[in-house]
């Protein structure tokens, strides 16, 4: 294979005692997978962005494993040692991942050719350990988001409640998706939810009384304009208000539209040539994590607010890590100024 068609490169800051050896059977067998991944972007069937990247990051491992594995018969353990050079290299984990992911790839294009079928089957992607703060909004900022909803029609009390309740309880998208009405206790200020990794609604989350009564203000709206949905049943807190699914319960894709539309209203997040700016602000992650928040009752109106399994602890977790288990048992804020949730 010409190193024109798939580049080596990417250690050479390394120092190299012996000479490289070359080799011949995955130079040929990266050069008809290029081949193949051509195909797929003429079909349709891959991005050409995703094409280049692979082509780029296959190098690296080739140049590995003729500078620093010297084989020509790689194993699993033989990409374990390349995962420990590329880190040593000073890649992120993300980073770590995706040429990690460029030799799965390309292995699992090798099984279909009935080589090395047991290296990509065999890859884990390595976890993200991050030190540094979650992007996330202030309070202000939360503040300043719900306040500029008004309570003027149904599809502006239902986003105003929707995204109230998303960063009262600090619930995931599917969470707003799942809730029904017959999940809230109005007269206890509680809702019944499905946490991630749970299989039932077993947990309860402490809401603001000034949520719960714009929710029932939503309520007693949608059913005076438009009536009780009879599609189905339980009923979905949150439905869809347009013409040809209304009364659908809503979907994640439509409650991420509307967060990230109110926040363009705002300037929280911006779209440039298409793609939107900072829009790590609105993940889940960030959501349960305040950036004014160092540590439970630092904030003024945040609270850890979070119930599970009936009884009352909170889960206020001060030194949680930002790894994906530190983030599950971080801080639920709810947020219960006033001024977040009342009427303008």
């Amino acid at each position: 294979m010409t190193r024109d068609v798939v580049p080596s490169s990417g250690f050479d800051s390394l120092s190299m005692e012996l000479a490289p050896v070359v080799v011949h059977i995955q130079r040929n067998l990266a050069e008809q997978w290029i081949i193949w991944l051509d195909k797929q972007v003429r079909v349709g069937q891959l991005a050409e962005l995703t094409r280049d990247a692979y082509r780029s990051k296959i190098g690296y491992w080739l140049t590995f494993l003729e500078t620093r594995a010297r084989t020509d018969k790689p194993t699993p353990v033989t990409v374990a040692d390349y995962v420990v050079a590329v880190i040593e290299t000073g890649h992120e984990p993300a980073t770590t991942n995706f040429y990690l992911n460029t030799v799965k790839s390309f292995y699992r294009w090798c099984e279909t050719q009935d080589f090395y079928p047991a290296i990509a089957r065999s890859l884990r992607p390595i976890r993200e350990f991050r030190d540094g703060p979650l992007p996330a909004l202030s309070h202000k900022q939360i503040v300043q988001l719900i306040g500029q909803i008004p309570e003027n029609t149904v599809a502006n009390l239902r986003d105003r409640s929707m995204i109230s309740l998303l960063y009262a309880a600090a619930f995931r998208t599917v969470s707003i998706v799942r809730a029904d009405i017959q999940d809230f206790d109005f007269s206890r200020n509680i809702i019944m939810h499905q946490p991630k990794g749970h299989n039932a609604k077993d947990a309860a989350a402490i809401l603001p009384p000034s949520v719960t009564e714009l929710i029932n203000r939503y309520l007693a709206y949608r059913k005076k304009e438009i009536g009780i949905p009879v599609s189905s049943n339980p009923q979905p807190m949150f439905i869809a208000l347009d013409r040809r699914c209304i009364g659908d319960r809503i979907t994640t894709r439509s409650v991420r539209g509307r967060v990230l539309h109110f926040m363009e209203q705002v300037g929280f997040v911006d779209r440039r040539d298409g793609k939107l700016v900072n829009p790590g602000v609105f993940s889940a992650h960030s959501i349960r994590h305040d950036s004014r928040c160092g540590r439970p009752g630092s904030c003024p109106g945040v609270i850890g607010a979070c119930v599970h399994r009936n009884n009352a602890q909170c889960l206020c977790e001060s030194g949680a890590r930002s790894t994906t288990t530190g983030k599950r048992k971080a801080l639920r804020p709810a947020l219960t100024s006033g001024a977040c949730f009342s009427r303008p």
